[in-house]
């Protein structure tokens, strides 16, 4: 290596990894769930597949309901 210098990484290193990576996620994201319901936004049952309204039915480019080529 040129003039001796090497990278370490320290336990201080990681232990920043770690914190940033998975434990500040793992807390913030509760957090901002509560506050979002507590808002309003979401609703109980709102992010189910149950609670999912069925989707209007769509037409295909070019094509009407009902006819026939």
């Amino acid at each position: 290596m040129a003039d001796g210098i090497r990278s370490v990484i320290s336990l201080s290193d990681w232990t920043g990894l770690l914190l940033i990576s998975i434990v500040l996620p793992a807390v913030i994201c509760p957090v901002i769930h509560r506050l979002v319901v507590k808002a309003g936004w979401v609703r109980e049952g709102d992010l189910t597949l149950a609670g999912a309204k069925a989707a209007p039915a769509t037409v295909a480019a070019g094509t009407e309901a009902g006819s026939k080529e």
